[in-house]
């Protein structure tokens, strides 16, 4: 069996895209995912497949499936359960200082790494006292001002970088590590 993650961007916020966690999971049980999991309301999702297939083709056939279902076309990043732990393990942040106070730490997950041509867009943006440290197609984020008042917002990324991605708390990042490593 081979585990992976889905996080899928843009459901239950501000009363759009509503989807219930229990249908969600049933869903994707009924198109052959098996022990799905779901964390939280905002569409973290963490299950097992009986043969390894690429990221990309999970994260398709879960848009296919839950936009033949709910009617929904829904950005999904998939993972498999190597790269998660990798990104754990990776933070910049944590490495340069482990006693940062993570509940200002954040990953945004690009669907691609970006252009080399497209990264100086993000660095001029005004972000104050906010750090980013891109590596690979994952922009670590550290904002001591809290995420509300993020000047580099998931939406400037996308539009700055021109590249599809979503934003998950530390917090959120460790919790898909406790269930998809146990």
């Amino acid at each position: 069996m081979y585990k992976y993650i889905a996080l899928l961007r843009g459901i239950n916020v501000g009363g759009k895209n509503k989807l219930l966690m229990k249908e969600l999971k049933q869903c994707l049980e009924k198109a052959g995912f098996l022990n799905v999991q779901t964390y939280i309301q905002s569409g973290n999702l963490v299950f097992q497949l009986k043969e390894k297939q690429p990221p990309k083709e999970i994260a398709v056939q879960i848009q296919h499936t839950i936009k033949n279902t709910f009617d929904y076309l829904l950005p999904v990043h998939v993972f498999h359960q190597t790269n998660w732990i990798t990104m754990i393990q990776n933070n910049p942040f944590l490495i340069e200082n482990n006693t940062l106070d993570i509940k200002y730490l954040h990953v945004t997950f690009l669907q691609e790494a970006p252009s080399p041509t497209l990264l100086p867009k993000v660095l001029e943006v005004d972000t104050g006292t906010e750090q980013l440290k891109l590596v690979e197609d994952k922009l670590y984020l550290y904002y001591p001002d809290g995420y509300g008042r993020a000047k580099m917002t998931n939406n400037k990324i996308e539009t700055k970088l021109q590249v599809a991605a979503t934003t998950r708390n530390w917090k959120t990042c460790q919790k898909l590590y406790e269930i998809i490593t146990t």
